[in-house]
């Protein structure tokens, strides 16, 4: 059975505060499931089913019984009581499209008419000095030249985390001593 963490047994345990308990409910295996049929990440699936659980524990009442002034009260909370960033609003709002317009076919664009999505701050990059790099590079891998290896094509590839942990010897060319990255 599919939980809502999109994998395993209705009794898995739940780490970060607002997730769903255990439990699963008929209307989350349905959105859980719809999810997964829209091909979303099993993070994105957590995140969406914490979101819809807390919008339902907060009115005490099912979501799929909440309408726009439910939802619209309920966003107003993260921004002034929460005071949540920009990024947790949009992935609330998200949330909310994926489950009362996606699951149930109910016309949500209604739902946020005069609501303003948030600018995300834009933060620039961090420039690290080659002493820094270094640093980087060294802690913890004192005494195990393979993982220096690993982190120098790492860092030398400007490889993403979930890039990184998916590298194959085939994706290395030895005679230009490139890395073949992936488009993103």
């Amino acid at each position: 059975m599919i939980n809502s963490s999109g994998i395993g047994s209705s009794t898995s345990s739940h780490t970060h505060a607002g997730s769903p308990p255990g439990r699963i409910t008929p209307l989350r295996q349905r959105f859980v499931e719809h999810l997964v049929l829209q091909q979303k990440a099993k993070r994105t699936v957590q995140a969406y089913t914490s979101w819809i659980y807390d919008l339902a524990k907060f009115h005490r009442r099912s979501p799929d019984q909440l309408g726009q002034p439910e939802v619209r009260t309920w966003i107003l909370h993260l921004i002034t009581e929460r005071n949540l960033s920009a990024s947790s609003i949009h992935l609330a709002i998200n949330a909310l499209r994926a489950f009362h317009g996606g699951l149930l076919g109910q016309d949500v664009e209604s739902y946020f008419v005069g609501i303003k999505r948030p600018a995300r701050r834009v933060q620039p990059p961090r420039v690290f000095s080659s002493q820094e790099i270094e640093r980087l590079i060294t802690v913890g891998t004192e005494g195990d030249p393979l993982a220096r290896v690993f982190l120098m094509t790492v860092f030398a590839g400007g490889l993403r985390l979930s890039e990184a942990t998916h590298v194959q010897v085939r994706d290395m060319d030895s005679a230009l001593t490139t890395h073949r990255s992936w488009p993103r």
